[in-house]
């Protein structure tokens, strides 16, 4: 399947009367753990040999199928928790950079998703959301850090972000089957 026909595989689950709430919490439920099991694994990881800190953002797979399939109050409610998450596993700048950064990424892809109606790719979606995902995150760190140092970080951010981005549009384009066949059958 190509990048740019994501719309093809289209679940149209919260547009449909007969799925109930509990199967949608439920759902919502099961990709969040998805979510959750992705960031352990990615903070399992070394950080990558660069002089700021950076991580593949693989639980954003999850939050980008959200923002295509589901309802936007279930994907922010998603974005919610992850930075929830983190806040209780590694604190509260942790818990900050997540929710800001997930949330100004969120708002930026379905901003991006309503705008195209829908047939912005997957890969454009991806690397836009990874890149407002580190600028929201930067926001967060001006309270702590002098202009300057985000500043220089900045750039390596915005690379980083788009190689990142792309990674993630190519493993979740490769997991939308799947996850289009467990809704088929929890619903």
């Amino acid at each position: 399947m190509e990048a740019n026909s994501k719309r093809d595989i289209q679940i149209n689950n919260n547009r449909n009367p007969r799925h109930s709430i509990a199967s949608r919490v439920a759902y919502t439920g099961m990709l969040f753990a998805i979510a959750l099991v992705l960031q352990v694994v990615e903070y399992m990881l070394p950080p990558l040999p660069v002089p700021a800190p950076i991580k593949l953002g693989l639980s954003n797979i999850v939050v980008m199928y959200c923002v295509a399939f589901l309802s936007r109050r279930e994907t922010f409610i998603l974005v919610i928790l992850k930075g929830f998450f983190a806040l209780i596993m590694r604190g509260l700048l942790a818990g900050g950079l997540s929710l800001f950064g997930g949330l100004l990424s969120v708002a930026v892809m379905m901003l991006l998703d309503r705008i195209f109606k829908n047939k912005v790719s997957w890969l454009v979606l991806s690397v836009t959301g990874a890149n407002f995902h580190n600028i929201g995150q930067l926001v967060v760190l001006l309270i702590f850090l002098p202009v300057g140092t985000i500043m220089t970080m900045l750039p390596v951010l915005l690379i980083f972000g788009t190689l990142t981005g792309a990674l993630s549009a190519v493993l979740l384009n490769a997991t939308i089957p799947v996850l289009a066949k467990i809704r088929r059958t929890s619903v």
